[in-house]
C-alpha cells in the first residue's frame, strides 16, 4: 500500500517505509521509526500528533461532534 497519510500509515501497516526524493530513508514498524535519527522521519511520525492537536482546537470540547 502506497500512501501519504502517516496516520493512515501508522494504523493499518505492520511495517512503514519512508521515502524522500526516491530515496529510502527508513523502514520497520512505527515503533522502530521512532528511534530514527532523520529529522523528517521524526517530523512524519509527529504529524498524526499535530492533526489531534487541531482537530482539538477547532472541534466543541465535550459535545457530541
Amino acid at each position: 500500500m502506497i500512501t501519504h497519510d502517516m496516520t493512515e500509515a501508522i494504523l493499518l501497516a505492520d511495517r512503514v517505509a519512508v521515502m524522500r526524493e526516491g530515496k529510502l530513508l527508513a523502514q520497520g514498524t512505527p515503533a522502530e521509526l521512532s528511534q530514527s535519527s532523520d529529522a523528517y522521519v521524526l517530523e512524519l511520525l509527529r504529524t498524526p500528533r499535530r492533526q489531534v492537536e487541531r482537530l482539538n482546537a477547532l472541534l466543541p470540547q465535550g459535545g457530541t461532534a
